[in-house]
């Protein structure tokens, strides 16, 4: 774990750098992309500056259900007019497109075989922050193989460094995401299972957190209670449970064009 005091200078990052796919991944990938016309292409206007990007139409309207119903002729007359996204930042669908081209997701220049573990505090939840970002876009856009990527390393920066979420990431989750989402259901279970029994105290910490949040672990607690009583498990067994037991899609999103995980 890298050293955090005061005295120490943050250490100097590259923000995206991404995590290197295996070779049979890249196999697959270029085999899949083989399949593809890059002939056709159309043109997004993103963020309030309207940034011009112009993206791959077969790769993009294959992995998005917005952009594949943006681009049809019931939504657009004209092939030539630009797809509005300027609700989005820039350079959050930058890294999309990086996602959506290399299958990479980006990850701190320092993280070492620890991965999360080795970041520092501040780099750490900037980082989570990006992720959160990247996340709603793509669930934005419908996307989701880029959705379910995005959890799986969402889920690793916990899993990897053990820390809590602060606060601010997870108004962040609240503020911008629908009461469904499973990044609500990442933080609550992550309250529920994980922390200590002090944070419910005056002075633990959580007054800090969204007031949806903490109705959302009051209401999961009633229920999982509710079950039990036909089991009759003591509090300890009850709670003795990590998510990390889960099984690979709990956290996951799926439609009939998008299978479960294997």
């Amino acid at each position: 774990m890298t050293d955090n005091s005061p005295d120490q200078p943050p250490t100097k990052r590259v923000k995206y750098v991404a995590r290197r796919p295996t070779i049979p991944a890249l196999r697959e990938r270029f085999a899949d992309q083989c399949r593809y016309d890059f002939s056709q292409s159309f043109d997004v206007l993103v963020g309030p500056e309207k940034k011009r990007f112009s993206v791959y139409y077969n790769i993009l309207t294959k992995r998005s259900r917005f952009l594949q119903a943006a681009r049809s002729s019931r939504w657009t007359k004209d092939s030539q007019r630009p797809t509005d996204l300027t609700d989005f930042d820039p350079e959050v669908f930058s890294n999309y497109l990086r996602l959506v081209y290399t299958g990479e997701i980006f990850q701190p220049e320092q993280l070492g075989e620890d991965g999360w573990a080795e970041a520092t505090e501040t780099a750490f939840n900037s980082d989570l922050s990006e992720l959160i970002k990247l996340y709603e876009l793509a669930d934005k856009l419908e996307d989701l193989t880029s959705v379910n990527l995005i959890m799986d390393e969402f889920l690793a920066s916990y899993q990897e460094a053990w820390r809590m979420f602060i606060p601010s990431v997870t108004t962040q989750i609240y503020q911008h995401t629908p009461s469904n989402s499973p990044l609500r259901t990442v933080v609550r279970d992550v309250i529920l299972f994980h922390t200590n029994p002090t944070f419910y105290e005056d002075d633990g910490g959580c007054k800090q957190y969204p007031v949806e949040l903490l109705l959302d672990v009051l209401r999961e607690d009633a229920k999982i209670k509710d079950r039990n009583r036909s089991n009759q498990k003591t509090i300890a067994e009850l709670y003795d449970v990590k998510i990390s037991d889960f099984d690979k899609c709990h956290y996951h999103q799926h439609h009939d064009g998008h299978p479960k995980c294997k």
